[in-house]
Formats: C-alpha cells, sequence, structure tokens
C-alpha cells in the first residue's frame, strides 16, 4: 500500500475539514489529540501550480493548469526529485488552532510523506506539536489513539479495506470523531455528517452496509 499513487493539493478536502472541526468544538471539546492519517504528499514546486479546491468547482483554465501540474507531480514523485509538500496537515494544524490540541499525530507508510509532514511542522512553527508514526492500517494496529481521526482517500487504497477501517476505527477514543470516506456506516459510530461520525460504543468496530 503506498499513500503516493495520487496527487494532493491545496484544500482539496478543506470543506470536510472544517466540519470535522466545527463539530469537534460541539462535540469533543478543548485540548484534544487529532490524528491524520494518509496526508499525502505532492512534489512542491508543481503544488505551487496546482488549482486549489475541488475539481468540480474549476474552470477551463484551472483544469489545464490542474492537469499539467499532476502530470509533473506524478513524475516528480516517481523519480524521486524534489522536496514534497504536505498540505491537508498544514490545514489540519491551522483549522483546528481554535481548539488548541495537544497532540497531532501524522500516519502514513510512506517515509516521503512522513518527511513532508516534518517540513510542514518546521514551516508553521510548532515542532513539539507533531509526532510522525509509519504504519501500514492494512496489517499493522496504530500504536496511539485519538479524539479526532482524518483518514481520506487512504481505506480505498489499501489492501484490505475491512481491515484497514477497523483499524482505523479503533484509534478513535470513546466520544470521539471519525472522518472517513468510504463506507456506509460504521459500527459503534454514529453518523453525524457526510464522511463523519461520532464513536458512541467501546469494543469492537467495523464497516456494515
Amino acid at each position: 500500500m503506498s499513500y503516493l499513487h495520487t496527487t494532493t493539493w491545496k484544500d482539496r478536502n478543506a470543506d470536510m475539514l472544517a466540519r470535522v472541526f466545527e463539530v469537534a468544538a460541539q462535540r469533543v471539546g478543548p485540548r484534544p489529540t487529532i490524528m491524520d492519517i494518509g496526508p499525502g504528499a505532492g512534489s512542491a514546486p508543481w503544488m505551487r501550480l496546482h488549482p486549489g479546491g475541488k475539481t468540480r468547482d474549476w474552470n477551463r483554465g484551472q483544469r489545464f493548469w490542474g492537469t499539467i501540474a499532476r502530470v509533473g507531480d506524478t513524475v516528480g514523485r516517481a523519480l524521486p526529485v524534489g522536496p514534497l509538500s504536505c498540505p491537508e496537515l498544514r490545514e489540519v494544524f491551522l483549522l483546528s488552532r481554535g481548539l488548541d490540541p495537544v497532540r497531532i499525530h501524522v500516519v502514513d507508510i510512506e517515509l516521503r510523506v512522513l518527511a513532508a509532514a516534518q517540513r510542514e511542522a518546521r514551516q508553521v512553527g510548532n515542532e513539539r506539536l507533531f509526532m510522525y508514526h509509519r504504519v501500514d492500517v492494512a496489517t499493522q494496529p496504530l500504536p496511539v489513539t485519538a479524539d479526532i481521526v482524518i483518514a481520506y482517500q487512504v481505506v480505498e487504497r489499501t489492501t484490505s479495506k475491512t481491515t484497514a477501517l477497523a483499524t482505523i476505527a479503533a484509534a478513535v477514543r470513546l466520544g470521539g470523531l471519525l472522518s472517513v470516506m468510504t463506507p456506509d456506516s460504521v459500527e459503534g459510530f454514529e453518523k453525524l455528517d457526510r464522511s463523519l461520525w461520532q464513536r458512541t460504543a467501546a469494543g469492537e468496530t467495523g464497516c456494515s452496509g
């Protein structure tokens, strides 16, 4: 499994992230622990050309530059050449500041993604807030738990979707939030919104539906 199969870019999941932290302010409260699983990374030079936001909202010019940037990014990641950027992690940091998180755990199987995450942490000037874990969620348990767990485009790219989802869900503390994109429902969780669940029961978790 690799989280570097596709290009990621600024504000790709901004609407879902904003909703996560809006709900977290109401249901989780201040000083949460956050886990961002598979935040992805893109070739930093090409990402400066890439439009932000949802592809469905792009105009013709943005679609052109988005295509060019993704081709360049694919080459840059495959060689590999140059530094990577991790825009999702920066967005998690900025959107969560109002909650004053005690820790942000970054999880990925790719060492280059974790290195890109460390680079983002240095740039935002709060390196002590972050911890990094190299884990394949399809085959390994997560070493920590969190109040807010985010995993976009991760379960879909694993070798075992059921195992990966169960591993990710098990990392959510009771009363905590889970934001993923794949399942219709998650056992032991209440669905709050599109791609957003709250853990309501301890014990085994998994996907149904």
